[in-house]
């Protein structure tokens, strides 16, 4: 399991930022939505506590909760010993969108969380 790895277009299609890494001497928070050519979008420290900073705390509890609702949703049909192939991959598709807003999300708060900006 440890030789596996995705795939390079399943990654910048699914989770394009994944990959990236942050200039943490920048110490810009990365935005819950992409920038306009789809890579990572980041606020700078002075904009952080406005609203551009609140608007993305708000994005980031929806994406959250979005995320648990699709897998509560299709948790039980993957259990489903009668669901389809093309069911099972909606599904993994869904929760893999999920997954990675998911991990966007941790990547900016656990940025904060070195730079000391969440408690």
């Amino acid at each position: 399991m440890a030789d596996m790895q995705p795939s390079d277009s399943f990654e910048q299609q699914s989770c394009p930022h994944l990959g990236q890494l942050r200039d943490m001497t920048n110490r810009a928070r990365l935005l819950p939505w992409p920038g306009e050519d789809g890579g990572p979008c980041y606020l700078s420290p002075e904009g952080e506590g406005g609203e551009l900073a609140s608007l993305a705390d708000q994005t980031e509890a929806v994406q959250l909760a979005a995320g648990a609702e699709v897998l509560g949703y299709f948790r039980p049909k993957l259990d489903d010993p009668a669901a389809s192939a093309e069911d099972l991959r909606f599904a993994a598709k869904q929760l893999a969108r999920c997954l990675c807003t998911v991990l966007r999300v941790a990547e900016s708060r656990g940025g904060r969380l070195a730079d000391g900006e969440l408690s």
